[in-house]
């Protein structure tokens, strides 16, 4: 605990070896357990020492006892000491992190619930949820206890499924019959929601989140206007066919978009600024009254977190923007490809450090892109390389490029949906191969599809024993 040497401390009064301690209290400790022969006990105490030639910050836990000779009189004191500097950071570290993902659950644009264990019961709930069924007291009950009007409808088998194999539940204008308050009566409501498995520290799934959007009004609406196109449809004879061909069509691009455009829009809303806003002022705080009590371990973390938020920013700003693709021109930058992969792998630098991994990527080149998008694929891809390797494999990323005729794509791609390349065109071709697990050929445009998983998480831990040697290439 410091760095003085036997020869320095033995038989020297204890404030002349420690002098910084005498004003800390530590002497009146002392004197109080040497003259009252009680032991004194301190879990987790705060002290600055000397070491290292400056005064450093630390917290101990310790034990002082009286000394006692055989006629019972005290002649010193024992103490018994451990340092928990790491471990007390570490525990204050989580604390914070907890508290901002509580904030960020119970400030979330949509409605939010955590049920725990098995029996689903309701732990947090937000302002938007407790909306949707009024004064009702949820808190502590099972979600059937507590929402009894649920009952057949077969949301508790969904949840069950959820808990007991960690495969999310996304809903898409779910009719539910729900009452708005206690003794009031039931009525067909419509939500677009999700269950999505929440795991402890052992990777045990101990809950499920609840997270969504109440759309009756729009579903509603929707279902009225296509009654009546369906009516117009009956009095025109004569276009029936074209008009139903027409419907469905539009029907089909709607929901498409509708399922996308949820699915960014309701993260990329204006409401995330105001979270994300406290989390930078408890990180100003920090940085103005904590920071020099930081380990450098501590200060490391507290810039990673840091430079988080700064790319959350990014990210809320540009969701929308990715969102809007399919009906809006999109902006395309000639962009440094090498310099976008260079920062998502700082990105994933930890998690390749403990994996002992290893990315090649060098002289991709220049393309016009959609900047965001190109990011957000490379993330991916990455974070699919690492979470899907062998085990006691390090994973090994090969990111490469080159300029192919269009001949040669149309080769290599003859079931690709969209139709095939012009054939003497010339093309920007990026490959991503890496040494993980693989996937079977088949599947290889469904993954690349919203809400789309190959593998539970049980059968990709059960994958990881097996010897698969299939690349996976984009």
């Amino acid at each position: 605990m410091w760095d003085r040497t036997l020869e320095q401390v033995l038989n020297k009064p204890a404030f002349n070896v420690l002098p910084e301690l005498k004003d800390q209290d530590f002497k009146n400790l002392l004197d109080n357990v040497f003259l009252s022969g009680e032991r004194f006990v301190a879990q987790e105490l705060p002290i600055a020492i000397k070491r290292n030639g400056r005064l450093e910050n630390a917290f101990v836990k310790f034990v002082y006892e009286p000394m006692r000779e055989a006629d019972g009189t005290i002649s010193g004191l024992m103490a018994l000491a451990d340092e928990i500097t790491e471990q007390v950071l570490a525990r204050k570290k989580i604390e914070l992190q907890a508290l901002m993902v509580h904030e960020l659950l119970m400030n979330a644009p949509g409605f939010v619930a955590t049920l725990v264990g098995k029996d689903h019961v309701y732990e947090l709930v937000n302002e938007r949820y407790q909306g949707l069924i009024g004064q009702r007291k949820i808190q502590g009950k099972t979600m059937m206890e507590a929402l009894p009007e649920l009952a057949g409808q077969g949301l508790d088998k969904l949840m069950d499924n959820v808990y007991n194999t960690g495969e999310p539940y996304v809903g898409i204008d779910m009719p539910i019959t729900l009452a708005r308050d206690e003794n009031v009566a039931s009525e067909e409501r419509y939500f677009n929601f999700s269950y999505q498995p929440m795991y402890d520290e052992n990777r045990n799934i101990n809950s499920v989140l609840v997270f969504g959007y109440e759309v009756t009004d729009q579903v509603i609406s929707k279902n009225k206007h296509l009654e009546n196109e369906q009516f117009r449809a009956n009095e025109l004879e004569e276009k029936v066919q074209q008009r139903t061909l027409e419907l469905s069509k539009a029907n089909e691009d709607l929901i498409k978009m509708n399922q996308e455009l949820e699915s960014f829009t309701y993260v990329s809303s204006h409401d995330l600024q105001e979270p994300l806003r406290k989390i930078q002022t408890f990180l100003s705080y920090l940085l103005q009254n904590e920071y020099l009590y930081l380990s450098d371990n501590g200060k490391d973390y507290f810039q990673r977190v840091n430079n988080a938020v700064v790319r959350m920013q990014a990210l809320i700003k540009d969701l929308p923007d990715y969102s809007h693709a399919q009906i809006t021109d999109h902006q395309f930058l000639y962009t440094d490809l090498d310099i976008i992969i260079k920062e998502v792998k700082v990105e994933f630098s930890e998690a390749m450090l403990e994996q002992s991994a290893i990315l090649e990527a060098e002289n991709i080149g220049q393309a016009d892109i959609s900047p965001f998008q190109f990011r957000q694929v490379i993330n991916n891809l990455i974070a699919s390389s690492l979470k899907f390797s062998k085990p006691g494999i390090a994973p090994h990323i090969i990111i490469q490029s080159s300029i192919v005729e269009g001949s040669q794509l149309q080769y290599q791609n003859l079931d690709k949906p969209g139709g095939k390349p012009p054939a003497n065109n010339a093309y920007f071709h990026l490959s991503v191969t890496d040494n993980g697990i693989g996937f079977e050929p088949k599947y290889k445009y469904k993954i690349f599809q919203v809400f789309q998983r190959l593998h539970s998480r049980g059968k990709i831990c059960r994958h990881r024993h097996r010897a698969c040697d299939r690349k996976k290439n984009s």
